[in-house]
């Protein structure tokens, strides 16, 4: 089974690079990327609206849109989708940054800088409704660091 990634990014260079990397992993697909957070709500209104088999399977979210916080942007599509799988990609490895992220109901919380190996396999968990924390941050949640099956010991 093939995971649907929608994909929301407002720094175009970053979001096509992440989409080409994620499109060559074997059984990822996004199906649409776009870069901003009205700009993905209004996406996930579509596929939401459309038959079952245009659903996504996991939004990754950037924190920092230009419009909207990706706080903000990830509340209004549990809002209107509550079984949304949402994974994070930050620059902030602040720990309230990642605790509001979670109370809001993603699951998942990656960092821009960490390995794609390791940002893959928390699109996999995240995907199964599992947490997928980036390993610099687990710890602060006192998670068990878990080795991603691809990542180089």
């Amino acid at each position: 089974m093939t995971l649907r990634i929608v994909l929301a990014d407002d720094h175009a260079p970053f979001r096509n690079c992440l989409k080409t990397l994620l499109d060559r992993q074997p059984g990822l697909s996004v199906v649409t990327d776009v870069g901003s957070g009205h700009a993905v709500v209004a996406a996930l209104q579509v596929l939401g609206s459309s038959l079952e088999v245009d659903r996504a399977d996991v939004v990754v979210l950037d924190m920092d849109l230009r419009d909207m916080s990706g706080l903000t942007a990830a509340g209004h599509i549990l809002q209107m989708h509550p079984d949304v799988r949402i994974l994070m990609l930050s620059w902030h490895d602040d720990l309230p940054f990642l605790r509001a992220a979670l109370e809001l109901g993603v699951l998942g919380y990656m960092l821009k800088d960490d390995p794609l190996a390791e940002l893959v396999h928390a699109v996999r968990e995240v995907a199964e409704g599992r947490l997928g924390v980036s390993r610099r941050l687990q710890h602060a949640l006192r998670i068990p660091v878990v080795q991603s099956p691809h990542s180089a010991d």
